[in-house]
């Protein structure tokens, strides 16, 4: 193989690992997404009870299960292929996780808007190249707060804004709703 041959075979590889690399931090940020707004959707649920029986003991099946997880997944010194595997069963939670609350939020618009306004807020802390942000986050998600204090203040703050836009969007509804009533395009029930 000629000098500019094997050189361009070289830079090939390094940018198909490089690609690679890339896609997995999407998928890893993706996740840590979900997981993060997951965690505080069930929340919003438990805290306003607006899971059903059903859900609730859902929720608590999925926390035990999710908690083993989580201390395997700290714990585990397995082959790469075993510790991948962990990690693809905590993803595979988080999804289950996930599709409960969007049930949920399939049944109440504002709990549907603020977990939405959340999502949106979490991607934008998720989107960095700050490694510490970046280990805060996940630790985190992890269960570990005190390890993750350097970005409480800004999930805080995120849950705070998540509730305010919720919050208006209600109140532009039923703004719009007195308008529609007050104009007579909505007739009152007799």
């Amino acid at each position: 193989m000629s000098g500019p041959t094997r050189y361009l075979v070289c830079a090939c590889a390094i940018l198909s690992i490089a690609e690679s690399a890339q896609q997995d931090v999407n998928v890893s940020r993706r996740v840590l997404q979900n997981d993060l707004t997951t965690q505080r959707a069930i929340a919003i649920a438990r805290e306003r009870r607006l899971a059903e029986e059903r859900e609730e003991r859902l929720f608590a099946e999925l926390e035990v299960r999710d908690k083993a997880l989580r201390a395997m997944a700290r714990e585990f010194g397995g082959t790469r292929e075993e510790q991948a595997a962990v990690r693809g069963r905590l993803e595979e939670l988080i999804e289950e996780k996930s599709r409960l609350v969007d049930a949920i939020a399939q049944r109440d618009r504002s709990y549907a808007a603020e977990v939405a306004e959340f999502r949106r807020q979490i991607a934008g802390l998720t989107d960095t190249g700050n490694p510490e942000l970046s280990g805060a986050l996940q630790r985190f998600a992890d269960g570990d707060r005190v390890g993750a204090f350097p970005v409480i203040e800004q999930i805080v703050r995120a849950e705070n804004v998540a509730a305010e836009r919720a919050t208006a969007i209600r109140n532009a509804a039923k703004l719009a709703d007195f308008g529609r009533r007050r104009s007579g395009t909505v007739r009152e029930p007799e």
